[in-house]
Protein backbone atom coordinates (compact mmCIF):
# COMPACT_ATOMS: atom_id res chain seq x y z
CA UNK A 1 0.00 0.00 0.00
CA UNK A 2 1.46 3.35 -0.64
CA UNK A 3 2.10 6.54 1.75
CA UNK A 4 -1.28 7.77 0.47
CA UNK A 5 -3.42 4.71 1.25
CA UNK A 6 -1.41 4.66 4.66
CA UNK A 7 -2.36 8.40 5.36
CA UNK A 8 -6.26 7.58 4.45
CA UNK A 9 -6.27 4.45 6.88
CA UNK A 10 -4.60 6.90 9.93
CA UNK A 11 -7.67 9.14 9.08
CA UNK A 12 -10.89 6.75 8.43
CA UNK A 13 -10.59 5.22 11.63
CA UNK A 14 -13.38 6.07 13.32
CA UNK A 15 -15.71 4.04 16.29
CA UNK A 16 -18.59 2.03 15.78
CA UNK A 17 -21.82 2.02 17.37
CA UNK A 18 -23.07 -2.11 18.29
CA UNK A 19 -26.21 -3.16 17.08
CA UNK A 20 -27.62 -6.88 16.87
CA UNK A 21 -30.00 -8.74 14.62
CA UNK A 22 -30.37 -12.04 12.94
CA UNK A 23 -27.79 -12.36 10.12
CA UNK A 24 -28.38 -12.03 6.54
CA UNK A 25 -27.74 -14.64 3.63
CA UNK A 26 -23.95 -13.69 2.49
CA UNK A 27 -20.55 -15.85 1.51
CA UNK A 28 -19.70 -18.45 3.77
CA UNK A 29 -15.79 -18.33 5.46
CA UNK A 30 -15.17 -20.82 2.73
CA UNK A 31 -13.45 -20.57 -0.19
CA UNK A 32 -11.15 -17.78 -1.62
CA UNK A 33 -10.23 -13.97 -0.12
CA UNK A 34 -12.71 -11.57 -1.70
CA UNK A 35 -13.90 -8.15 -1.50
CA UNK A 36 -16.52 -6.87 -3.73
CA UNK A 37 -18.59 -3.96 -3.73
CA UNK A 38 -21.04 -1.20 -5.84
CA UNK A 39 -20.75 2.40 -5.42
CA UNK A 40 -23.84 4.39 -6.58
CA UNK A 41 -24.92 1.20 -8.42
CA UNK A 42 -20.97 1.04 -10.19
CA UNK A 43 -19.00 -1.81 -9.41
CA UNK A 44 -15.81 -1.13 -7.45
CA UNK A 45 -13.02 -3.79 -6.49
CA UNK A 46 -9.97 -3.00 -4.10
CA UNK A 47 -6.36 -3.95 -5.77
CA UNK A 48 -5.95 -7.74 -6.12
CA UNK A 49 -5.10 -8.29 -2.64
CA UNK A 50 -5.79 -5.09 -1.17
CA UNK A 51 -8.32 -5.79 1.38
CA UNK A 52 -8.01 -6.54 5.13
CA UNK A 53 -9.83 -7.11 8.37
CA UNK A 54 -7.53 -6.47 11.31
CA UNK A 55 -7.83 -6.64 14.71
CA UNK A 56 -6.38 -3.95 16.12
CA UNK A 57 -7.14 -4.07 19.94
CA UNK A 58 -9.20 -5.80 22.42
CA UNK A 59 -12.48 -4.55 21.33
CA UNK A 60 -11.40 -2.99 17.29
CA UNK A 61 -11.86 -4.80 14.21
CA UNK A 62 -11.13 -2.90 10.87
CA UNK A 63 -12.17 -3.58 7.34
CA UNK A 64 -10.18 -1.86 4.87
CA UNK A 65 -9.91 -2.22 1.19
CA UNK A 66 -7.82 0.18 -0.98
CA UNK A 67 -7.68 0.92 -5.27
CA UNK A 68 -5.04 2.90 -7.02
CA UNK A 69 -7.14 5.47 -9.79
CA UNK A 70 -3.25 6.07 -11.29
CA UNK A 71 -2.03 9.33 -11.69
CA UNK A 72 -1.32 9.61 -7.81
CA UNK A 73 -4.73 9.48 -7.34
CA UNK A 74 -7.04 6.82 -4.96
CA UNK A 75 -9.86 5.23 -3.05
CA UNK A 76 -10.47 3.62 0.36
CA UNK A 77 -13.09 1.87 1.78
CA UNK A 78 -13.02 1.96 5.60
CA UNK A 79 -15.77 0.34 8.21
CA UNK A 80 -14.20 -0.14 11.65
CA UNK A 81 -16.13 -2.03 14.15
CA UNK A 82 -15.69 -2.03 18.15
CA UNK A 83 -16.67 -5.00 19.35
CA UNK A 84 -15.42 -7.24 21.85
CA UNK A 85 -16.87 -9.90 20.20
CA UNK A 86 -14.93 -9.26 17.09
CA UNK A 87 -16.32 -12.43 14.70
CA UNK A 88 -19.78 -13.03 15.73
CA UNK A 89 -22.15 -13.91 13.32
CA UNK A 90 -24.68 -10.72 13.76
CA UNK A 91 -25.49 -7.48 12.36
CA UNK A 92 -24.15 -4.05 13.13
CA UNK A 93 -25.17 -0.74 13.14
CA UNK A 94 -22.98 1.45 11.20
CA UNK A 95 -23.86 5.25 12.33
CA UNK A 96 -20.97 7.60 11.93
CA UNK A 97 -18.72 5.29 11.32
CA UNK A 98 -18.12 3.82 8.07
CA UNK A 99 -16.58 5.77 5.09
CA UNK A 100 -15.18 5.79 1.34
CA UNK A 101 -12.88 8.26 0.78
CA UNK A 102 -11.42 9.33 -2.65
CA UNK A 103 -8.24 11.13 -3.41
CA UNK A 104 -7.36 12.42 -6.62
CA UNK A 105 -4.37 14.10 -7.49
CA UNK A 106 -4.56 16.10 -10.82
CA UNK A 107 -3.92 19.61 -11.78
CA UNK A 108 -4.91 22.37 -11.21
CA UNK A 109 -6.43 20.98 -7.82
CA UNK A 110 -5.82 17.91 -5.54
CA UNK A 111 -9.10 16.88 -3.75
CA UNK A 112 -9.60 14.83 -0.85
CA UNK A 113 -13.46 13.68 -0.42
CA UNK A 114 -15.13 11.63 2.56
CA UNK A 115 -18.43 9.82 2.18
CA UNK A 116 -19.06 8.93 5.71
CA UNK A 117 -22.16 7.59 7.92
CA UNK A 118 -24.07 9.18 10.32
CA UNK A 119 -27.54 9.59 12.22
CA UNK A 120 -28.93 10.27 9.13
CA UNK A 121 -26.74 8.38 6.80
CA UNK A 122 -26.08 5.04 8.14
CA UNK A 123 -25.88 1.77 7.32
CA UNK A 124 -24.91 -2.34 8.24
CA UNK A 125 -22.81 -4.74 8.48
CA UNK A 126 -23.31 -8.48 8.76
CA UNK A 127 -20.77 -10.74 9.87
CA UNK A 128 -22.36 -14.23 7.79
CA UNK A 129 -19.34 -16.69 8.18
CA UNK A 130 -16.14 -16.97 10.76
CA UNK A 131 -13.68 -19.75 10.60
CA UNK A 132 -11.09 -19.00 13.53
CA UNK A 133 -9.08 -21.93 13.15
CA UNK A 134 -8.21 -20.65 9.23
CA UNK A 135 -8.72 -16.40 10.67
CA UNK A 136 -11.46 -15.79 7.92
CA UNK A 137 -13.99 -13.85 8.15
CA UNK A 138 -17.16 -13.24 5.86
CA UNK A 139 -20.21 -11.00 5.61
CA UNK A 140 -21.91 -7.90 3.67
CA UNK A 141 -22.19 -4.05 4.34
CA UNK A 142 -24.35 -1.58 2.96
CA UNK A 143 -24.09 2.13 3.72
CA UNK A 144 -24.86 5.71 2.81
CA UNK A 145 -21.84 7.74 2.79
CA UNK A 146 -22.61 11.67 3.28
CA UNK A 147 -19.96 14.43 1.89
CA UNK A 148 -20.92 17.34 4.24
CA UNK A 149 -19.19 19.66 2.42
CA UNK A 150 -21.12 19.00 -0.81
CA UNK A 151 -24.10 16.93 0.65
CA UNK A 152 -23.34 14.52 -1.91
CA UNK A 153 -24.69 10.82 -0.62
CA UNK A 154 -22.74 7.79 -2.44
CA UNK A 155 -25.05 4.11 -1.75
CA UNK A 156 -22.26 1.43 -1.14
CA UNK A 157 -22.98 -1.80 -0.86
CA UNK A 158 -20.61 -5.16 -0.83
CA UNK A 159 -19.69 -8.45 0.46
CA UNK A 160 -16.34 -9.95 1.65
CA UNK A 161 -14.71 -12.71 2.56
CA UNK A 162 -10.99 -11.86 4.21
CA UNK A 163 -8.21 -13.27 6.63
CA UNK A 164 -7.74 -10.95 9.51
CA UNK A 165 -4.78 -10.45 11.24
CA UNK A 166 -3.63 -9.02 14.81
CA UNK A 167 -2.09 -5.82 14.97
CA UNK A 168 -0.38 -4.29 18.39
CA UNK A 169 -0.45 -5.57 21.60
Amino acid sequence: MNGIARYLHAILLFGLGLGCGDTQQGPSAEGPPFLSATINGQPWSPDPGDALAAVVGPDLVSLQAHRDLGDGGSEMLSIVLVTSEPFRLANYRLAGHASFAQLVLSSPLDSLVFFTTGAAHPGSLSITGANSTDSVVSGLFAFEGYDRSSGEVRLVRGQFRVRYQGIGP
